[in-house]
């Protein structure tokens, strides 16, 4: 008998060994910020006036919160628009929210960047095509997928980046609900440095403003 319940209390006690095993394994595996670094994404398109880099593709971010079962929190990420000419950089924040029937789109965003209260402005919005499940389905709601762009100025942006912890994110929608998500500051911090690398130096702004025909030598 012992023996017998000696085994139980080990069966029982394996979730919970094997949850603090995936917990080490999260701590272990969060990027740092070398790590988005290395993966941002940079989209150099000779047609566009700006270079794009943006940390979409990184892995392993995670998702936010919903008190309603209508919206689903996606991962957030962050674009950097690079000017060619002058090195000025327009920052946007993306997230993505899933809809559960009626979408009552994100108007706003709000955050506490190191310490300090923060806004956002709602500046683009990209809606995949309505997927709606079988008739004999037992979810019957269709969902649609939902990108949202927030414009962050360049000093929030810097604010952002600094800390250890997931910088909360909070988004409000049109019928006043509020979604919780999150951002890490090293996935900031990561982006920002490879922002650094595609501004142009002092030399080349030089050259820009001499004007057309007139050249540094």
């Amino acid at each position: 008998m012992k023996a017998r319940r000696a085994g139980v209390i080990g069966i029982l006690g394996l979730p919970a060994l094997l949850l603090a095993g995936e917990a080490a394994a999260r701590d272990v595996a969060t990027p740092t910020a070398q790590d988005f670094a290395t993966q941002t994404a940079v989209i150099d398109d000779p047609s566009q006036p700006h270079v794009l880099a943006s940390t979409h593709a990184v892995a392993k971010r995670g998702h936010g919160w919903a008190a309603s079962r209508s919206v689903e929190v996606g991962p957030a990420h962050l674009r950097a628009h690079v000017d060619r000419e002058t090195g000025t950089v327009r920052w946007q924040l993306w997230q993505e929210i899933t809809h559960a029937g009626l979408a009552r789109e994100m108007t706003g965003l709000r955050f506490h960047a190191d310490g300090a209260p923060g806004e956002a402005t709602l500046a683009h919005v990209e809606r995949q095509a309505e997927r709606c499940p079988a008739q004999d389905a037992m979810v019957t709601a269709c969902t649609t997928r939902v990108h949202y762009a927030f414009d962050v100025p360049a000093e929030t942006v810097a604010r952002m980046g600094r800390g250890a912890a997931p910088m909360p994110l909070a988004f409000s929608d049109t019928i006043g609900r509020t979604f919780h998500g999150a951002i890490h500051p090293a996935e900031v911090a990561g982006i920002a440095a490879v922002v650094e690398t595609l501004q142009p130096d002092a030399a080349q702004l030089a050259s820009v403003q001499l004007g057309a025909g007139e050249t540094i030598r």
